[in-house]
């Protein structure tokens, strides 16, 4: 599984990601499974990687506490 489908997987799960630093945050409404957890752990640097440049867009348009 790639990080983005890890992404995707935590999305479906009702886990929603941002960023703090370098610091992966959850949200959810309810403990995320185990294995999503696991996921996340695995393809952290990745995700990282994935979320940086969306995370500048939302902030530089004044949208980042929309997701």
């Amino acid at each position: 599984m790639s990080a983005a489908e890890a992404l995707r997987a935590a999305r479906v799960a009702g886990v929603e990601l941002r960023l703090d630093g370098d610091d992966l945050v959850l949200e959810a409404s309810a403990p995320p499974p185990a294995a999503i957890l696991d996921l996340l752990s695995l393809h952290k640097p990745s995700i990282v990687v994935l979320l940086r440049p969306w995370q500048r867009w939302l902030v530089g348009r004044g949208l980042a506490g929309l997701f």
